[in-house]
């Protein structure tokens, strides 16, 4: 998988690409880098990225919000 590949699936998927990185636990820099090519993507890390963005499509917009409610909530909680 290129870096342009990367952003392209990310994009499809509807993720900024901070977004990704931390679905992925990876931090925003090091997504940028995998994007502009500057660090090669392992068949793991493309495997991750693939999965995450699968994941997402296959919930759909409604089940997106319902996921970023709850993530809000158990943050606000840790708070």
């Amino acid at each position: 998988m290129t870096g342009a590949e990367l952003r392209a699936l990310r994009r499809e998927a509807g993720f900024k690409s901070y977004e990704l990185a931390k679905q992925m636990g990876v931090a925003p820099a090091t997504m940028s880098r995998y994007e502009h090519s500057q660090r090669p993507i392992s068949p793991m890390v493309e495997a991750a990225a693939r999965w995450v963005c699968r994941r997402v499509a296959a919930e759909g917009p409604g089940q997106r919000l319902v996921t970023a409610i709850q993530e809000a909530l158990e943050q606000a909680r840790a708070s």
